[in-house]
């Protein structure tokens, strides 16, 4: 019994499916009888005489007028109509009715043609009061949109569609609505510059916020109409951590001017936690406010060094005492009490560099030569016990320099600076090839 209920219902469903095709397929013949039973054949052939005589109408206007008015252009639209009521009546297809489509571009042309115009006069107007009425010149260019985006959407058979022209009409209007906005953004910015110049940083990091604002809703809405700086948020907020760190930055600087006047006193332990407290302090502010351009590690840096050198202050004095000490014994020609000296006072000297404390780095002009007179102590020592045979005063009023009766030596200038650029290498022969800067470095030496 199932088994012929479901063979009933496949039957069914096919007989509908039959159905459904044929309707489809002739419900244009039943529309076309409809149409055909509404009009007869006269009032059918009627639509057509009426087309022609409007469009008969139309053509007189035309061809005796310099310009067409409203009630000529109507004349080609009921002539269209009646065309089209025509051609439905028949049961036919537009497309397939040359008249019917030489009609409609006639009229879509026309109405096109007058839309361009004016949309013509409109933008050539606003350009030239663009920079002067920028409110009259944007009525003006929504007026050309407004008439480019009629013709497209109503009188397409034209032919006058031009998406090129809509575009450039909008971005041209874009460009100046951005403008206030653009503006605005750049007047709160200079405002809070001023604000955070007379010291209200409270009031210009407020100003920055708006800016913030204006320019973020500025790259949401207009950045494709003119020239963007897509790291100004970036810049306005910097701006704005600034202002807001100014009170701690004048915070870390009286904290700064203390220890500096503590320095010039030479109060040095104060000093160093002056400089402890300046550093905690601005350790604040690089927490709170890392985009600050306050927010500099370089200057804590200097800082740290400050600190540590207040603190090994004595140690360094002790060292530029030594270097006067040793600078005698090398006057009285005591070459091995200098050494001595000098390998005492760079061991300091290093130790307090690796201290951090900012003094005796290799750099450093004391060091270099405490350096200078280790590496080279048993060539001081030769040099020291047979320099004052080979030296000559000069004449008043210049006779505390001395110098040399004969020229350098290739020997003395290698053991001195390392190398000899002399192209004949003989140990005893004067130096040649030596640069200005060579010889001067050779002489402090």
């Amino acid at each position: 019994m199932w088994k012929w209920i479901r063979i009933l219902a496949v039957v069914l469903v096919m007989a509908g499916f039959g159905v459904t095709i044929a309707w489809l397929m002739y419900s244009d013949r039943r529309l076309t009888r409809q149409v055909e039973g509404i009009l007869t054949t006269e009032e059918i052939s009627q639509l057509r005489a009426q087309s022609l005589d409007y469009e008969a109408a139309f053509a007189k206007a035309r061809l005796s007028k310099n310009v067409l008015e409203e009630a000529d252009i109507k004349l080609l639209e009921q002539s269209l109509q009646a065309q089209e009521d025509y051609v439905s009546a028949r049961g036919a297809l537009g497309a397939d009715n040359y008249r019917l489509e030489v009609l409609r571009h006639n009229l879509h042309l026309i109405r096109g043609e007058s839309l361009r115009v004016l949309s013509n006069q409109a933008e050539a107007r606003a350009m030239a009061i663009a920079k002067t009425q920028p409110e009259e010149a944007m009525k003006l260019l929504r007026t050309a949109l407004e008439n480019e985006k009629e013709i497209s959407k109503k009188w397409l058979f034209s032919g006058l569609v031009d998406p090129g022209k809509i575009a450039r009409l909008d971005t041209r209007l874009r460009s100046l609505e951005a403008e206030p906005l653009w503006r605005k953004g750049r007047n709160l910015e200079k405002e809070g510059e001023d604000l955070e110049a007379a010291g209200k940083f409270a009031a210009a990091a407020d100003k920055f916020s708006q800016a913030i604002e204006c320019e973020t809703e500025f790259l949401g809405r207009y950045r494709d109409v003119r020239d963007t700086e897509f790291k100004r948020v970036d810049v306005l907020e910097v701006k704005r951590e600034t202002a807001l760190s100014g009170n701690m930055m004048i915070e870390v600087d009286r904290q700064i001017k203390t220890a500096e006047k503590l320095e010039k006193s030479n109060q040095w332990e104060p000093a160093s936690r002056g400089w402890k407290d300046a550093i905690e302090a601005f350790n604040q502010l690089l927490v709170e406010f890392p985009k600050s351009r306050h927010a500099d590690r370089t200057r804590e840096a200097k800082m740290i060094v400050r600190m540590n050198f207040a603190r090994a202050h004595d140690q360094v004095t002790a060292i530029y005492v030594g270097v006067e000490q040793l600078h005698q014994q090398l006057q009285a020609r005591h070459a091995l009490a200098a050494a001595q000296l000098a390998s005492t006072h760079l061991a300091t000297a290093r130790k307090l560099a690796d201290d951090n404390t900012g003094a005796f780095l290799p750099d450093d002009p004391t060091r270099q030569e405490l350096e200078f007179i280790v590496n080279r102590e048993a060539t001081l020592r030769a040099l020291l016990a047979s320099i004052d045979g080979s030296l000559v005063p000069l004449p008043a009023p210049f006779n505390r320099t001395k110098i040399y009766r004969q020229e350098i030596s290739q020997g003395l200038y290698a053991s001195l600076m390392g190398a000899n650029p002399s192209s004949l290498q003989r140990e005893a022969h004067p130096v040649e090839s030596v640069s200005y800067d060579d010889a001067k470095m050779f002489c402090k030496k």
